[in-house]
């Protein structure tokens, strides 16, 4: 450091800087004490420091800037880096300006003085400096007398006092110098400066080299020399210019260290005016190169903004000191573009001062403190903002005018500015955006360059280098104005959304795109490029124009076969002339390798005079690359532009040929061609529009018929009807002209059948075919305005059919669900030709037209019956209203019904009844039905569309409800013939239980019964007047005919009908009817026999007893050969016969009286002389006679004999039999043999054997029961008898009963009666419970007599038994297990050993040997056997339990694991969010959420074990989570945040990261994701799932219904699946479904399933059943949400169901998004599937959707019902709990 002599010059200055420093101790020790006035200085000092932040260097470039002279633009300044200097290093600043002044010392060593005015310099605070407080504390400062500078600073040279410095002026002064360091610690540095004496460091360096001043900061700390460092880094790296409007400055030198200088340099190289702005081009350090554009604003303008921000508060009122004019400058960059502008204020602002353009801005403006921001609501800085933007437009005029090459980016970086100064650059140039738009200000592509454009010509095409189809190809083609490929991304995306705030699209149309591509094509034409290059020209078409193909037609772009360019064109009439239609060359296609097979048939089999009509693309282009088609061949041929060469191609062009102006013969040689084309490979067809010659003229196949003369089963009926008619109907008669001629004179080659068959395909039908205008009506009103809108436009209707649609479509707008609600509809107004005009034929006509109508509308799809109400927006989709067609079929009577008196009216088909069988004795007689014409196409199922307009079938059961009212109203008239008595009982009977099963009574007000033999009705309430007067009603409730005969005769009204829930009846009637009927099993009947009452008779004998054990076979082969179809020839049946019949008890009296609380009354002449009652189980069969019991007796009463036996239908076999038995054995003492049995009865004598052996086939199980018995009783001679028995196939039962009369007296009962006992027992179980049997001795008994008798096995029971009780003694045997490990625990060992018994003992399964040795499982047992298996474990099972119980153990860690999981998450979490030391997965995934660790905490302990020993603690735990790797490495328990090195402040941010984590996670738990796209959950949003999986339907190929049909399931072995603890049981190695989704998304992925089952029953019904099926056969809750209706059942237990002729299908769906072939049933699914078991005509079906969210991949499964005896071989119930069933597909 040199110590510096100071010359003369300086002496005034340096008095000056002892008299400040003094002035202010002075005035320091005269306030102290009494004002705080110098400590405020202080802080607010140190606070201006901290407000700079780091931006001290730049404060002091800034100053040194401010210290060159206005004008000049060649000033230096130094920045000089000293490492070595000092302790910290040293930071020096210089510059080449004026030397330090007066004002400019009392400005710098006062707070917030400036010696500046406002517009003088930069700086206008005062108080930059004051930002070096950060690095250092003593700043010296060093400055020459004048700007002359010079070899020495002689100016104000000076540094702040230290505390000796203070010392000794106070001692010069005579104060106190212990008060130096108060008042250095009071007061701010700034007031105490002191002559510099010195010129330490570098100071002679910078004035030897000419510097006027220099700032010396030595530097405080290592800190303070790591900010300087950043800060001088900071200023090199800076891509923003930091000294571009520094104007003064040539350069700006930056000395990292010695010898390391960066160099900042500014040169102006050009300078233009323009009117009132200066316009230069200006470089940056030699490699930016900038364009400037500024100006001086208006001078009155800018005052009265300035006072106007001053008034408002905005600005300090020194602001009102503004010397001199406002200037503004906008600059962009030429040699690049700018992304992120920024503001100016001379210096740059910081990165919050964003500039609404990509350049930059300088102004004087108003900003914070730290220069780092400003507030653009400040009225004067807003209003330098919009002065800038009006210099755009004679910068943009200036940049065309120059052309330069970088002209065009800076165009677009100067025009396109944010809102909302957009509006003003646009209003420079015009008054409207309109005429902005006309200004030819864009750069466009030209030859060799750019042009400039207006907004309205130019396009924007972005293209890939070397592209065919480029705006240079385009501009070569066309001169079309394309938007410049010179400039950046980001500028033209900059241009972009500037031209969208009006809306300005430069995107071409899809027909400009169009006549470019056909420009392109000329001029690549005209080249004679390659083929290749034709390719990628194709292939880039068909990239831009992917959504608009339709534009290229009629544009001659494609290149022909012939090397010429042809055109596609499009037809838009079908009657307009054709133009040649274009293929694709028979090899471009995957696999071609021979043009002639059926599918590509060559064009050489079409006749010549064809051959013009198809042309080819180019073959040479290579349509199909090693990686399938490109994407050209794709476009082209989605887009209809080219066709593929296939049949179906070709075909659809015939079909073309066909609708043309073609010659007839021409279009015949089309038609033949088809033929031929579909005889070889059957295409579909129908949708192709073929034309054919009718007889008036060529027609479309669609409204063609076949009439007579063809292969059709109407043809000839239809044309008779047309011929009938055509004088009576013009649209019949016009119909007729429709019909194709016959074929002997069609023209065509072929035979009739192919040619019936391919014109069927085609569309023509041997029915009526339906006619209908169509009509799109786009105006949007209500439903009621919307009917009179519809049938307004609808011109064609006659005058009756426009009244009834108008009428029917009133009441759908009355019903319509939002009738406040805009609808609009498109509809083609269908009808049947001649409908309304039939209704005034004669009857056998109009008889004849109904069969046609039914015979038409059999298999028209919906569209014909309905059409769309649509609204738009609506979330409830839409609703359907009826056509014409479908007005006429329900509300028109067209149907023929023939009554019993054979009358024939006409009806509604809702009006009209079917029953459905070809068997006319089966229809009742006593009600009108439909003519029987129509019921026998209805009968051949032409059903679906009657159904659907009402017609009720009377033997279906879904019209069970409405059968009961017409039964109902049939009685009211009368029935009185005998065979429709008893047909009406049959058909009531059927209708009545299926209502209540049901449980939908219909509302009916009188009831049926029967009188007198005939059927009437009587009222179910009387007025009270009748009630004294009306006969009860009977409600026969039991099978007593005597009672019943009884009241016959006594004429009491009956409810007498087959009725199967007699209790539901009898409740429903009360319900209805209290009081009025009476139950026949409530009214006892007393029988009389010679005056004794019958339970007084002393002997009942049995029926076998007085005539001969014989008998009974003679009465099992009489039901053989006699009982027609009124007997079921089972053994069950035989074997039931038998046992009625050998233990009926037969009594014969000569006088039977009966009574029913009365006088008794001779036997009623209806019972014919017999009766049947019962006391208790006994059937006894009363016979009034005054002879002996003979033959004739009980052919007599072969009628209550037959009631006895409960085979009623027997009745007329019986008395047959008995009569010929009489006249062959008349004395009837004689037994006849097998042989007279056969002959009397006319069968075969082997008939009779097997007879026999069928009835005695059950026997075999009695013999076993009786022989079990035997054994038990040790009755060995019976024993032995009984196993001779069991080898014999011919045992009667008489020889049974004489085996049992010993067994009988043990068991206290007759022979017969021990064997009714054992008939009703069904198997050794059953044995058991009948005779209370002991469980043991029987088993034994069983296996010991070996074959024949399998001893009860007790395994379902037995393990039902066990796990219930390893259920609730499970804590018991874990204590065991716990008081063996305890050690482990403490020891903290591995418990997996402890885990894998634990779990093993919740698994164990019972032993087998208990299944045949108990009847009820003892616990005793139990429990030995579980401490014998914990003792091979090789356990103790005698330790000590220890304190606490396991129960209590687990219930209080519970409880503390939950209170250590609150105390520690947020801490655990917040260290995890901060830390960089590597964390385990298990930690993570533990505490990442703090409120989830709660549960999840007491989750591991318990699933890791160790919350079963001891009470834990905060260590015990920290510890063990440590072992499972749950734990922070090397982290204690404590709640300190310091101790796990995080703030509150990382705490909090933790919690709102867990928070935020948590909210994802539930809006991710409500969306889910279809076909890959993501989708709300919730039901509201259903819609919107339902409309993304229609518009996927195309992609989902496997939900054909043949896909079903190659799904097999592999046979599933009867064991049961083996499960190990959290397997989730069976199923493979598959998990379990879905197992991890929200209810939300568990729903949706129902709901999605039920639309794939939707759409694939519709397919699989139409294909499999030619059934069309509608929204009816959806039932489900979610058809309410799908169709806004309100009748959907979620506790049917299906979700669809269809019905045919043949059987009834229950689907209920099970759909998953992945497939792990599985599904579970629900409480009423399970129900329903039990219902159906049986599999005939109710058939329960899964349908199972697997991959329901991937149409790609979705597939349908069609699972049989689990119930069944097919879904059982296929089917196991896995897991525990709910019933889940798994199952396995075969490769």
């Amino acid at each position: 450091m040199s110590k510096y002599e100071p010359p003369s010059r300086s002496v005034e200055t340096r008095r000056e800087i002892e008299s400040k420093t003094r002035a202010e101790i002075e005035a320091y020790l005269l306030s102290r004490g009494k004002t705080r006035v110098h400590e405020s200085a202080r802080n607010l000092s140190l606070n201006v420091s901290d407000d700079y932040g780091n931006r001290f260097l730049v404060e002091l470039i800034q100053n040194a800037h401010d210290a060159h002279p206005h004008g000049r633009n060649d000033g230096e300044v130094a920045v000089v880096f000293s490492p070595d200097e000092l302790p910290h290093g040293c930071l020096y600043v210089a510059n080449r300006g004026n030397g330090f002044r007066a004002g400019n010392f009392e400005s710098i060593t006062q707070i917030a003085l400036s010696s500046k005015s406002v517009n003088e310099s930069i700086g206008n605070k005062g108080l930059g400096f004051r930002s070096v407080l950060q690095i250092c504390h003593w700043p010296q400062v060093y400055s020459v007398s004048d700007s002359a500078g010079g070899n020495n600073f002689d100016g104000y040279c000076f540094r702040f006092a230290e505390q000796s410095d203070i010392e000794t002026i106070l001692m010069e002064t005579g104060e106190d110098p212990v008060l130096a360091g108060e008042i250095l610690q009071n007061m701010p540095c700034w007031f105490l400066p002191v002559v510099a004496e010195d010129r330490p460091g570098l100071i002679p360096r910078f004035a030897s080299e000419g510097f006027a001043s220099v700032v010396r900061m030595p530097l405080d700390s290592a800190q303070a020399r790591a900010s300087v460092l950043d800060q001088v880094e900071w200023l090199c790296a800076l891509q923003t210019p930091l000294h571009l409007f520094l104007e003064r400055l040539a350069r700006i030198t930056i000395e990292r260290e010695p010898g390391q200088v960066h160099t900042l340099s500014r040169t102006v190289r050009q300078s233009w005016k323009r009117d009132q702005v200066d316009i230069q081009r200006v470089a940056v350090d030699d490699k930016q190169e900038f364009l400037f554009l500024g100006a001086d604003l208006d001078a009155v303008e800018f005052r009265q903004q300035l006072d106007d921000s001053v008034g408002k508060g905005e600005l300090p009122a020194k602001w009102q000191d503004w010397q001199g004019s406002a200037r503004i400058t906008v600059v962009v960059r030429l040699d690049a573009s700018v992304e992120r502008g920024l503001l100016y204020c001379f210096l740059p602002l910081g990165e919050e001062a964003v500039a609404p353009f990509a350049g930059y801005i300088n102004a004087n403006f108003y900003t914070k403190m730290d220069r780092r921001s400003l507030n653009e609501s400040i009225g004067l800085n807003q209003y330098f903002i919009q002065s800038a933007a009006k210099l755009v437009r004679p910068g943009i005029e200036f940049l065309i005018e120059q052309d330069w090459p970088t002209s065009p980016g800076a165009v677009i970086d100067l025009m396109c500015w944010r809102e909302p100064y957009a509006e003003i650059i646009r209003r420079t140039f015009s008054e409207s955006d309109s005429s902005f738009l006309e200004q030819p200000i864009l750069p466009v592509s030209a030859a060799g360059g750019v042009r400039w454009a207006p907004a309205i010509s130019t396009h924007l095409w972005d293209t890939a280098p070397g592209a065919m189809f480029s705006s240079e190809a385009i501009v070569s083609a066309t001169l079309t104005d394309i938007f410049t490929s010179s400039v950046t991304t980001f500028q033209r995306d900059a241009f972009v959304a500037f031209f969208d705030q009006i809306d300005k699209n430069f995107d071409p149309t899809p027909e400009t795109m169009a006549q470019w591509v056909e420009a392109v094509a000329l001029l690549l034409h005209e080249k004679n490029v390659s083929i290749e290059t034709w390719a990628l020209f194709y292939d880039e078409v068909a990239i831009s124009l992917k959504e608009s193909p339709s534009a290229l037609f009629d544009k001659r772009f494609l290149l022909g076969q012939d090397g010429e360019l042809i055109a596609s064109s499009q037809i838009k009439s079908k009657r307009k002339t054709r133009t040649t239609d274009i293929y694709f060359p028979p090899a471009a296609r995957v696999g071609a390798e021979d043009e002639n097979d059926g599918e590509h048939t060559p064009l050489t089999r079409l006749p010549k005079k064809l051959h013009e009509w198809f042309a080819f693309v180019s073959p040479q282009i290579p349509w199909l690359t090693k990686d399938g088609y490109r994407p050209a061949h794709t476009f082209l041929v989605n887009g209809k532009l080219v066709r593929e060469y296939d049949t179906r191609g070709v075909m659809r062009t015939l079909a073309g040929i066909t609708s043309s102006q073609a010659a007839h013969s021409t279009k015949m040689a089309a038609l033949e061609a088809a033929l031929r084309f579909w005889l070889i490979s059957t295409p579909e067809i129908g949708e192709l529009k073929f034309f054919l010659p009718a007889r008036q003229g060529w027609v479309p196949a669609s409204e063609a018929m076949f009439g007579n003369g063809w292969s059709s089963s109407n043809g000839k009926a239809l044309e008779t009807l047309l011929q009938r008619c055509s004088t009576l109907s013009a649209e019949l008669a016009a119909a007729s002209g429709r019909l194709l001629p016959d074929f002997k004179e069609w023209k065509g080659g072929g035979d009739v059948v192919q040619w019936h068959h391919f014109l069927g395909a085609l569309g023509v039908r041997d029915c009526l075919q339906p006619t209908g205008s169509s009509r799109r009506i786009q105006q949007e009103v209500r439903a009621w305005q919307m009917v009179r809108l519809i049938t307004s436009v609808v011109t064609d209707l006659d005058e009756q059919s426009s009244r009834v649609w108008r009428n029917v479509l009133g009441q759908f707008a009355e019903k319509i669900p939002h009738p406040n609600t805009n609808y609009r509809c498109e509809l083609r107004a269908w009808r049947l030709p001649g409908q309304t005009d039939s209704l005034q034929f004669p009857q056998d006509l109009r008889r004849d037209f109904a069969v046609q109508v039914l015979r038409a509308v059999q298999n028209l799809s919906k569209e014909y019956f309905g059409f769309i109400m649509s609204a738009r927006g609506a979330s409830w989709g839409h609703v359907e209203w009826p056509t014409p067609l479908q007005a006429f079929l329900t509300e028109v009577p067209w149907v023929p019904v023939v009554d019993n008196a054979n009358q024939m009216v006409f009806v509604t088909p809702k009006d009209a009844w079917h029953f459905s069988s070809d068997d006319d004795h089966q229809k009742p007689r006593f009600m009108p039905l439909v003519a029987r014409p129509i019921a026998r196409l209805l009968n051949e199922g032409y059903t679906r569309r009657m159904r659907a307009a009402g017609l009720g079938i009377l033997n279906d059961p879904d019209d069970a409800e409405r059968a009961l009212k017409v039964y109902v109203a049939a009685a009211e008239q009368d029935i009185t013939e005998s065979r429709d008595v008893r047909r009406f009982k049959e058909l009531f009977s059927e209708a009545w239980n299926e209502v209540a099963r049901r449980g939908r009574y219909p509302e009916i007000k009188v009831i049926p019964v029967s009188s007198g033999g005939q059927i009437s009705t009587v009222p179910l309430t009387l007025d009270a007047s009748l009630e004294a007067s009306a006969q009860p009603v009977y409600f026969i409730d039991e099978e007593d005919s005597a009672k019943t005969r009884l009241l016959e005769e006594l004429g009491h009204p009956l409810f007498e009908f087959d009725i199967k829930d007699r209790q539901g009846a009898w409740t429903h009637l009360q319900t209805r009817a209290p009081g009025r009927f009476l139950r026949l099993s409530e009214q006892a009947l007393e029988v009389h026999i010679d005056g004794i009452p019958i339970d007084e008779v002393q002997s009942l004998p049995l029926l076998p007893d007085l005539y001969g054990a014989w008998l009974v076979d003679f009465i099992l082969c009489a039901a053989e050969s006699k009982g027609g179809w009124l007997f079921r020839r089972t053994p069950q049946n035989f074997a039931r016969l038998r046992q009625n019949t050998s233990s009926l008890c037969f009594l014969v009296g000569q006088r039977i009286s009966v009574s029913m609380g009365g006088q008794p009354r001779a036997l009623p002449v209806g019972l014919r002389g017999a009766l049947t009652t019962r006391i208790g189980n006994q059937v006894i069969l009363v016979a009034q006679s005054v002879r002996s019991p003979d033959f004739s007796l009980l052919a007599e009463i072969h009628e209550q004999l037959a009631v006895a036996l409960n085979q009623p239908g027997l009745a007329a076999g019986l008395e047959a039999a008995f009569l010929r038995l009489m006249m062959r054995l008349p004395d009837g003492e004689v037994v006849p043999s097998n042989e007279e049995i056969a002959d009397i009865l006319g069968m075969e004598v082997s008939a009779v054997h097997a007879v026999r052996r069928m009835s005695q086939a059950d026997l075999s199980a009695q013999i076993r029961f009786v022989h079990v018995l035997a054994v038990l009783h040790s009755q060995d001679e019976v024993s032995q008898q009984l196993e001779e028995l069991l080898e014999r196939d011919d045992v009667g039962e008489e020889v049974l009963l004489e085996c049992c009369n010993d067994l009988a007296v043990i068991f206290g009962v007759a022979p017969r009666e021990l064997l009714t006992r054992l008939s009703q027992v069904a198997d050794f179980r059953g044995l058991q419970s009948a005779f209370n049997l002991d469980f043991t001795m029987l088993n034994g008994t069983l296996r010991s007599l070996g074959k024949y008798y399998s001893p009860i096995n007790n395994k379902e029971l037995h393990t039902r038994q066990f796990q219930a009780h390893l259920k609730h003694r499970e804590l018991h045997y874990v204590e065991h297990l716990r008081s063996n490990f305890i050690g482990d625990f403490d020891s903290q060992n591995s418990l997996a050993r402890y885990l894998q018994l634990r779990a093993e003992l919740t698994a164990l399964p019972p032993a087998p040997d208990w299944f045949e040795s108990y009847d009820d499982l003892p616990d005793l047992v139990i429990e030995k056997y579980l401490l014998g298996w914990l003792q091979q474990q090789q356990l103790v099972t005698e330790l000590p339990v220890h304190t606490p119980t396991l129960s209590k153990c687990r219930e209080q860690n519970i409880h503390f694991l939950q209170s250590f999981a609150l105390r520690y998450g947020k801490l655990v979490s917040a260290w995890m969010s901060s830390t960089r030391e590597q964390v385990a997965q298990a930690c993570r995934s533990l505490w990442q959420d703090p409120s989830a660790a709660k549960l999840g905490l007491a989750v591991l302990a318990q699933q890791r074990g160790w919350n079963d020993f001891r009470l834990l603690n905060d260590d015990l735990i920290v510890q063990w989570l440590t072992l499972d790797g749950a734990w922070p490495s090397g982290k204690l328990a404590s709640h300190r945040p310091e101790d796990w090195g995080i703030s509150l402040a990382a705490m909090h941010d933790a919690q709102e990261a867990a928070k935020q984590a948590r909210e994802q996670q539930r809006r991710l738990r409500i969306q889910i994701t279809f076909a890959g796209e993501s989708f709300s959950a919730l039901t509201e949003n259903y819609v919107e799932l339902a409309s993304a999986l229609r518009a996927r339907l195309s992609e989902a190929t496997r939900l054909s219904s043949d896909s079903t049909e190659f799904c097999l399931f592999a046979d599933l072995s009867p064991s049961p699946v083996k499960t190990t603890p959290g397997s989730g049981g069976g199923g493979g190695n598959r998990p379990p479904p879905n197992t991890q989704m929200s209810e939300e998304q568990r729903k949706a992925i129902g709901f999605i399933g039920e639309l794939w089952a939707f759409e694939w029953i519709k397919q699989h019904h139409l294909q499999k059943h030619a059934m069309e099926l509608d929204e009816n056969c959806w039932v489900s809750g979610y058809r309410d949400i799908m169709l806004a209706t309100k009748n959907g059942d979620d506790s049917l237990g299906y979700d669809f169901v269809v019905r045919d002729k043949q059987a009834t299908y229950y689907y209920e769906v099970k759909a998953s998004s992945g497939n792990p072939c599985r599904f579970e049933l629900g409480p009423t699914e399970l129900v329903a599937a039990q219902r159906y078991s049986a599999d005939t005509k109710n058939k329960y079906r899964i349908l199972y959707i697997s991959n329901a969210t991937d149409p790609g991949r979705v597939q349908p499964l069609l699972i049989d019902n689990p119930f069944s005896s097919r879904g059982r071989k296929k089917l196991r119930i896995v897991g525990r709990g709910s019933v889940t069933y798994a199952f396995e597909l075969r490769d």
